[in-house]
């Protein structure tokens, strides 16, 4: 039996940056503030202050990358035990493809496929890459003068460098070039998608493949699917499905569409790309006989009109955000940072302000039980492909005891 290949399998890399940031929180406070020196007369018990609410910063990323850490570990161990066989920890989801309905792929393939829309791809080749290669040249340069040139050549030092100070800088100056040489790898897969490259799945009678946007491509054998999974809400996806076998995946998305969608179904009209997405959803049920199974709560066929969890990742991150500006708030109130009260005053008021939304924010986030978003299992199988008249509707009217409330 074969690893899983889900993106949550890489939950130790996130594991190891919570245990950076938590690294952090200690050693970079105790770095910055040995730098300062209370004979200078520059030195201010604001820059102490600094360096406390930058431990806290760092504090606040390791406990959110250890929630989420936690999160991604539990989906993948549910996934992997699905796919030795165990389904108990995967409900069935509320979607309920009709095999009979399954369209015939020997002759032509079904493709469902997505590009950048135009606007965003106009953005994207007019203003972003021109940008992000002049910040990329920028950054390079400036990060070789000011943070390796100094190591190597003395006479760019403004004193002698001891040798944590000189081991600090190589600890980082390595972790900058890492992330550097990360970010434009992952620029130079993505260009091409600015020009119109489209991405999404291709099933055949073989199998499925897809090639994902940054051009990644993979493919699996009907026969050797052993888990369906649709996958709740997730950026411009309105969800996600996924194929999974010993050792693959596949994996495609229904974006939404209209105005100010990034993406745009590539070769068909919004409603053929619909009806080809739900015979796909008809085909691989038929080809591999599995029920879609989902981990997200809001889609699970058995919780159906039952609300959903109180406790989401935004109330976390919320709360750290509100600890860290009441942080800054108090923190300058105590310290000032200039001599000027009526400077000061205000820079307070706006940080406090900001802190009780966020305080706010995360009690409200906390507090809201959402329902699911329908009260029973919707009917997939869209209208044949060979009916071009067919059209879907959907409308909505004002709740009645609004309505009467107006009157």
């Amino acid at each position: 039996m074969g690893s899983m290949r889900d993106s949550d399998r890489f939950w130790w890399a996130m594991l190891l940056a919570g245990l950076a940031f938590g690294i952090a929180s200690v050693i970079l406070p105790w770095y910055f503030w040995n730098q300062f020196s209370a004979d200078e007369p520059y030195t201010t018990p604001t820059d102490y202050a600094m360096c406390i609410f930058l431990g806290l910063i760092c504090l606040g990323g390791a406990a959110m990358v250890f929630f989420r850490t936690a999160q991604a570990r539990g989906r993948h161990q549910k996934r992997a035990a699905a796919l030795r066989g165990d389904l108990s920890g995967m409900p069935l989801a509320t979607i309920q493809p009709d095999p009979a309905q399954a369209p015939d792929v020997s002759a032509q393939p079904l493709e469902v496929m997505w590009r950048m829309s135009g606007p965003s791809a106009i953005v994207g080749r007019v203003f972003l890459v021109p940008y992000f290669l002049i910040a990329f040249i920028g950054v390079v340069g400036a990060f070789l003068y000011f943070g390796i040139a100094p190591i190597f050549v003395p006479s760019m030092r403004s004193r002698p460098m001891s040798p944590s100070e000189m081991a600090m800088s190589a600890v980082i100056s390595c972790g900058v070039i890492a992330v550097i040489a990360g970010l434009g790898w992952y620029a130079g897969r993505m260009v091409p998608i600015l020009f119109g490259r489209p991405f999404g799945v291709r099933a055949t009678a073989e199998g499925i493949e897809c090639r994902t946007n940054s051009g990644v491509r993979s493919f699996i054998v009907w026969d050797e699917v052993r888990l369906f999974e649709v996958i709740g809400p997730q950026g411009n996806a309105l969800r996600s499905f996924a194929l999974y076998a010993p050792s693959k995946s596949v994996i495609w998305r229904d974006y939404w569409t209209g105005v100010g969608s990034e993406y745009a179904p590539a070769g068909a009209t919004g409603i053929e790309n619909a009806q080809r997405l739900a015979a796909l959803l008809n085909l691989v049920t038929a080809r591999t006989g599995l029920e879609p199974r989902t981990l997200a709560k809001s889609l699970r066929r058995d919780l159906i009109g039952v609300p959903a969890s109180a406790w989401q990742i935004n109330a976390l991150a919320s709360a750290i955000f509100a600890l860290f500006f009441w942080a800054l708030a108090i923190g300058e109130y105590r310290f000032p940072i200039t001599p000027y009260p009526w400077a000061n005053w205000p820079s307070v008021a706006a940080l406090g302000i900001l802190a009780v939304f966020l305080t706010v924010l995360t009690a409200m986030t906390a507090l809201r039980r959402r329902r699911a978003a329908i009260d029973g299992p919707p009917a997939v199988a869209a209208p044949s492909l060979d009916s071009p008249n067919s059209a879907y509707s959907l409308s909505w009217r004002v709740p009645e005891p609004r309505r009467r409330h107006r009157q």
